[in-house]
Formats: C-alpha cells, structure tokens, sequence
C-alpha cells in the first residue's frame, strides 16, 4: 500500500474531470491554451518538483506502450502534441486511488456533460451558434469539437448516468440528480442520432484504410495497453463494486467507437483511460481525501459563458472562426475540406456569405477551376455589395481577383477561360469584362461552334458572363458574325456535377462530348443521374426567347389528391421527358423518359454553361 496522493493532486484531477466536456468553451484566450492543458502542465510540474516524496506507482507495462507509440507518432511525422496525451495517461493513473475518490471525480464530469446537454438541448432558444455541423444531415452540435466527439460525449453521460442512478454508492440527491441528467443526456442524443440515420458513417473516413503502418503500429500499441487495463481490472475486481465493469464497458466501447468514426487523439481520451489504469492497480485502499475544486470550477464555468458566446480569433479549433479555420485549411493545402466546411457555414452564417465565397474562391483557384472561382467571386461580389461594400472585405475581393488573374495568365495556350472576364462583371465593370473579351475574339482564344448565329453567339457570352444586359452590346460586335473553327465546350466551360440540389429538384446540362445529356435529380435526398446520347443536331435548333425563365412549380403541403406534372411536349404515345407525381405536398416518383430527348428546350445557357436547374419543387 502506498501513501495516499497530495491534495492537490486529487483537487487538479478533478478539476480536469469537470473542465474536460466542455471542448470547445474550455479555451483560454490570449494563451492560446485549453484549461485541460493547464491543469496536466501544473500538476505535472508539482510532481516534477516534488519527486522524491512522491514515488511512482505506475508498472512498465503502462510505460513502454505509450512510449511506443510516441516515438512511432513522431517516425510518422505526427503531431508532438502527442507527448501531452502520454503525460496525462500517466498522471492520471499516478494519483487515481479508490472508487470512492474515483467516483467522485467522475461524477465531476457527469456535471458537466449535463451542462452540455442542457445547452444542445436549448440551443436555438438561447441562439448559440454551432460549433461543430455535420454536412450530411445538417445536424449542428453546441460545445463538441466535432460532431463525432458531441455524440461521444452524449453516450458516456448516458452509461455513467445509468452507473451512477443504480449501481453507485452516491446519495439519494445525486442519484436523483443523476437520473434527470440521464434522460437529459438519453433525450439530446436521441434527437441528435435521429437526424444522423442512414448516413452515420459519413462522418470521417476509416483508420485503417488510409493510415500508414507507423500509425497503425501506434494504434496497435494502444489497443494493446487497453486490453492490458481490462485484464487487471477484471483480475483487481473488488466485491460488490460495478465500478470495474463501467470502466471495462467505457474503455471497449471507446475503442469500438474510435474505431467506426476516428477523431484526434485528445487528452479527454487519455484521462479516461487513466482514470480506469489507476483504478485497476492493487493499491488502492488507502483513504483519500475528496475535495471539491471550487476554484476550478468557478473557472470552468466563467470560461465556458465566455467562449460561448465569444469566438476568439486565435483559437484554431473553434470552427466558428470561419476565416481563422479556412486560412489553416488554405494553408495545409486541404482545399477539399474548406468548400466542405465553407458550404456547411453558408447555412449557418448567412451574414458572411461574403467572406464565406471568397475562401472557396481562392480554394477553387488553387485547385485550377477558374470557371468556378469565378462563379464563387461573384456570389461572394454580390453579397458585398448588398451590404454597401464595407472596407473590411475590400482588400479580400481585390486579392481574389489578383490571385485570378495571375491563374489565368498561367494557362497554357490550349486552355482558355473566362473566369476574370466574370469576375469583373460582377464587380459593375463590364467595359473591362468586354475589352477582355474582345482582345481574346482578336487573337482567336475563343472558339464558338460554327452552327450559332451572331445574335445566339452574343447570348452566350452574356449568359456565360453573367449579365444578359450585355447582349444588346455584344450583338453589334463584326467578331462574333466570323466563323470559328473550334468548339467552345472544349475551352471555356468547365462542366462539373452540381455540388448541391435543392430537395425534389431537376437539372441538366450537356456534357463535353456534344452528343451527350447528363441529368441529375434528388427526390428525399437520394441522388439520382441519368446519362444519355442524343443526335448531334440539338446545335441546330430554333432558340427559344432568352427572357424565358425555368419551370417551376410550387406545392402545397395542405395540396389533396394527387396530381401528374410533365416537363417536355408529350407525345402521341403518352410520354414526357420527365414525369413525376405530387402527393399530399410530397413528391412520390420521378421518371426520366431517355426516348423523349428531343423535347429538351434549346437555350444557350442550358447548352454551355455548366447546369441549368429547369424544374423545382418549392416547399
């Protein structure tokens, strides 16, 4: 039996245990810190200084496991922060002692994963702004870093509310207490996982599929020391305690958990671990004195009022700094994350949609689609000048537009666009748009398909500039009567599969290969796409009144019966190009009829630009 732990060793600990599930609001600013890293820094100096007194109690088998996997972390090139997660794993499992003492510090988070649940509970009432967004369902979590880590921290208040309400040894008022907490915690996750069905797993990629041997090796290693704790804890068992078994049931069920939906490692995750490690040591019946961090506590609630309803620049984490969290992405070269994430927080944020557009702009420009930066300045443009133009996005909207130009003047001589041409119309300067234009007609960058007609040529590129104002201008130029040689579908447009449908909607557009329409719908949410060929001669057809606008139909949740709509001219057999049924406000079905592809309407802006949406349910 070794002597009992410092208090203040017990006090830092549970301080932890309660600073711990707030993530997100648990941020020091002005030290770019977390209250969590500040109390394993602490507590690990005092022991430091205080070694000789204090012996250590933790076996090698705990050691070399996390020693491993640091130094394969580090072969792998990976975070050093890693060396925090081993360091909490060990002080933890240093000053852990009986399941009084553990219990306690335990039921410290239980408090404070309460909290949390209030707060996702009531977050639309008290208008907290998210802190973590799922893309695929729209779900938005209040505190987590992720919603991954949300729904994990959710669960766990779940199975150690139920410990605690039936099978611990606290006070009647705690179990009551607990048991609200429980079925708060039950309450918030049901409504959080119903809105995640069906597309759960799309919440992060699999670990094993795309880490190198080094991380699985690490991995391997922590897995391994888990088992190791289970087997003690199981052999150290103590009569008439299930504190053994909720420590066994939390660490398999946090592997099986890391395993389906891998997050960072984080120090949470290694207290957890410590917690169980400390426990399951023989040592443990010696008496400890339990206090309450009141101090910390007092600290961990006026942090977590702070940052929630302060989203402080410098901390990189806090997702509700758009441009702090798209700068790191700009910088780490992960441009695929930033339009996932700048889409997700057009929803959320539609107050800085400005800002919001120029970061996928810039992304879109290093990944070398130009046409959709240009399309991305625009709305970004438009926004920016609705709000009056305000100086604080200025300098943004000119060094997109300087980081345009300098990709366009890159392009190799078979590549053309159009992308600073579109940029400066949105800007209101369409006489620098057109003097562009025309200098490219001159040196023959731009080809157009021989089968257009002056004024057809001059609708395109006002269509494809994005004023059609412009056409009244472009169809006096001598330029666009001249026969060209090339198709424009090869240099300037670039065709790509909308990023987004609006539920129960229909678009089309033609592909590169001039005898191929792609259609693409959504219905409920489920994506469908159609491809088929038809006769090279849509070119050649009759162009319907530029002004005519898109077929849309508005539905009525209070609509009775039901009700068939058709897209397209139908003909003598009773067939449409698309044919779909509304029902009671909904939309039952949607066909496409690939036979009927004759009945598509001719426009310009339907055939060169990248998709048109021609129908939308309106809900």
């Amino acid at each position: 039996m070794t002597d009992s732990p410092p208090k203040w060793a017990s006090y830092l600990l549970c301080g932890f245990a309660l600073a711990w599930p707030l993530h997100v609001y648990k941020y020091i600013p002005y030290i770019d810190g977390t209250l969590t890293g500040v109390l394993i820094s602490l507590l690990t100096t005092i022991w430091i200084l205080r070694f000789r007194t204090i012996p250590v109690r933790i076996p090698v088998e705990y050691w070399w496991p996390m020693l491993g996997a640091f130094i394969l972390t580090l072969l792998d090139g990976g975070d050093k922060a890693f060396i925090m997660v081993a360091i909490t794993f060990i002080v933890t499992a240093q000053f852990t002692r009986n399941a009084r003492w553990t219990e306690h510090t335990m039921w410290a988070t239980m408090v404070t994963i309460s909290l949390l649940s209030v707060l996702n509970a009531f977050a639309k009432i008290l208008g907290l702004i998210p802190t973590a967004y799922a893309l695929e369902s729209g779900i938005t979590m209040a505190g987590p870093y992720s919603v991954s880590e949300g729904i994990y921290v959710l669960m766990l208040g779940v199975v150690w509310g139920l410990y605690f309400t039936f099978l611990s040894g606290i006070s009647n008022a705690q179990r009551s207490a607990s048991l609200f907490s429980t079925f708060l915690c039950i309450a918030v996750l049901g409504g959080k996982l119903f809105l995640l069905r069906g597309n759960a797993y799309f919440w992060s990629e699999s670990y094993f599929g795309a880490a190198s041997p080094f991380a699985v090796t690490a991995g391997l290693l922590l897995i391994w020391l888990c088992m190791r704790i289970v087997a003690k804890l199981i052999v150290t068992r103590e009569p008439n305690s299930h504190l053994a078994s909720i420590f066994v049931l939390t660490i398999v069920g946090t592997l099986l958990y890391w395993t389906l939906f891998p997050s960072e490692l984080r120090l949470y995750h290694a207290f957890l671990l410590g917690l169980a490690a400390g426990y399951a040591l023989p040592d443990r019946l010696e008496t400890v004195e339990i206090l309450w961090p009141k101090s910390i506590g007092a600290a961990v609630f006026a942090l977590a009022a702070l940052n929630i309803f302060v989203a402080f620049p410098m901390h990189e984490q806090d997702s509700r700094n758009i441009a702090e969290a798209a700068a790191a992405d700009y910088r780490n070269a992960n441009y695929g994350r930033l339009h996932q994430r700048m889409t997700c927080l057009a929803t959320i944020y539609p107050d800085q949609t400005d800002q919001i557009y120029l970061w996928k702009a810039r992304a879109s420009i290093r990944q070398g689609n130009l046409d959709k930066a240009s399309k991305e300045f625009a709305l970004a443009v438009q926004f920016w000048i609705a709000q009056g133009r305000s100086g604080e996005s200025k300098a943004d909207v000119e060094l997109v537009l300087l980081e345009m130009r300098d990709a366009a003047a890159l392009l190799s001589e078979e590549e053309v666009s159009l992308a600073v041409e579109v940029a400066h119309v949105a800007l209101g300067e369409s006489d620098s748009a057109l003097s562009l234009l025309k200098m490219k007609l001159e040196a023959g960058e731009v080809m157009l398909p021989t089968e257009l007609s002056a004024d057809e040529k001059a609708y395109l590129f006002s269509a494809i500039l994005g004023d059609l104002s412009l056409y009244d201008r472009l169809k006096t130029w001598p330029l666009l009567r001249e026969d060209h040689k090339g198709p424009l579908w090869h240099q300037v447009i670039e065709q790509t599969v909308p990023e987004s449908l609006e539920p129960g909607s229909l678009v089309y557009y033609i592909g590169r290969r001039p005898d191929e329409v792609r259609f693409y719908g959504t219905i409920g949410g489920i994506f469908a796409q159609a491809s088929v060929s038809i006769p090279r001669t849509w070119q050649k057809r009759v162009a319907s009144d530029p002004a005519e606008e898109a077929m849309t139909i508005t539905v009525d949740d209070s609509q009775e019966g039901e009700e068939l709509f058709t897209v397209g001219d139908i003909s003598d057999d009773d067939t449409a190009l698309v044919r779909f049924m509304v029902s009671g406000g909904k939309i039952r079905d949607i066909t496409f009829d690939e036979s009927r592809t004759e009945a598509i309407p001719f426009a310009p802006v339907v055939y060169y630009h990248p998709w048109v949406r021609i129908l939308q349910i309106l809900k």
